[in-house]
């Protein structure tokens, strides 16, 4: 069976493959059932392994398939049908919104999902169906006249990438487009926008906390940024 612990995992694990006399194992075999909090764990110590620079000899397809076989799955499901915030896709599966919520950090954080802000909360869409989010939320990805806005990539890997100053929304998306390429991936965006209201300047904070792994998904967020004054509910 699976231990719901993923350092637990790694401890199993060692202890089974670990040599005994003449006789080493050279396999190890755990039984999950899918659509558990098991099988939500499995793919969760397989990647606590890794990280910790344990070999665990699984190919990258069967990891895709064991996802599939998670809680996680079910979620990312929704967002297929439409994209949700987590209180939606919470009701659209009858389960416990901290469950879902759950969910949807560990999907944005692999770059599964990504999202954009909204004045009802962050919306969750998955990464490689981004026409979906611009289907039933595209009041919030409408760039408005006159805005400006500073963003700050973050690289995957512990990179640096340049960051861009009160640019227009094609330099913005230009310079992130090089970010994506040099850093490989970006860890999470942070920007602020500026524009002005009845004569004066304000500023809005909106920032992307998930790995972004596609490039359609940085287009949505430049979309995002710069429809800032919707998106603050103006």
């Amino acid at each position: 069976s699976n231990t719901a612990s993923p350092l637990r995992f790694v401890q199993r694990l060692g202890r089974l493959l670990r040599a005994s006399g003449r006789v080493r194992q050279k396999y190890a075999a755990f039984i999950v059932t899918p659509d558990t909090v098991d099988a939500d764990s499995l793919v969760d110590g397989i990647a606590e392994a890794q990280r910790l620079g344990v070999h665990v000899a699984v190919e990258p397809e069967t990891v895709r398939y064991l996802i599939a076989l998670t809680r996680r799955r079910r979620v990312l499901d929704v967002l297929y049908v439409s994209p949700a915030t987590a209180d939606m896709a919470a009701q659209a599966l009858g389960a416990p919104r901290e469950r879902v919520e759950a969910a949807l950090r560990w999907l944005a954080a692999r770059g599964y999902a990504g999202y954009i802000h909204t004045p009802i909360g962050r919306v969750y869409y998955p990464q490689d169906y981004v026409e979906g989010v611009y289907e039933k939320f595209h009041y919030y990805l409408e760039p408005q006249p006159g805005v400006e806005a500073s963003i700050v990539p973050i690289c995957s890997g512990g990179g640096r990438a340049r960051a861009v100053r009160r640019a227009v929304r094609d330099r913005a998306l230009e310079a992130l487009r090089r970010a994506f390429e040099k850093c490989g991936g970006l860890e999470g965006v942070r920007a602020t926008a500026f524009y002005m209201e009845r004569g004066l300047l304000r500023a809005v904070n909106l920032h992307y906390n998930f790995r972004f792994t596609l490039e359609p998904a940085l287009e949505a967020t430049v979309d995002n940024i710069y429809a800032a004054p919707r998106v603050r509910g103006g």
